[in-house]
C-alpha cells in the first residue's frame, strides 16, 4: 500500500510541477512630476529610504486627488 501511496504523490506532483503559467503584461505610466522630490534622508547615520518614498506617495496622493 505504501508503494501505491508514494506513486501516486510522485505522479500528482510532476503534474503540478509540469504545469505551465500564463500572465498578462501590464503597462503603467506614472506622472512623475507629482510625486514628492525629497532626497533620502539620513537618520542617525541611516538612510530612511521607506519613510522618504511613504512621503513620495502621500504627496502624489495629494496631487492626484486635491478635493479628498
Amino acid at each position: 500500500m505504501r508503494s501505491k501511496t508514494v506513486l501516486v504523490a510522485s505522479a500528482m506532483t510532476t503534474l503540478i510541477l509540469t504545469r505551465t503559467a500564463t500572465a498578462t503584461f501590464l503597462s503603467a505610466a506614472l506622472p512623475y512630476e507629482q510625486f514628492g522630490h525629497l532626497e533620502n534622508a539620513t537618520i542617525d547615520g541611516k538612510e530612511a529610504c521607506a519613510a522618504t518614498s511613504i512621503i513620495k506617495s502621500f504627496v502624489y496622493l495629494q496631487n492626484a486627488y486635491p478635493s479628498s
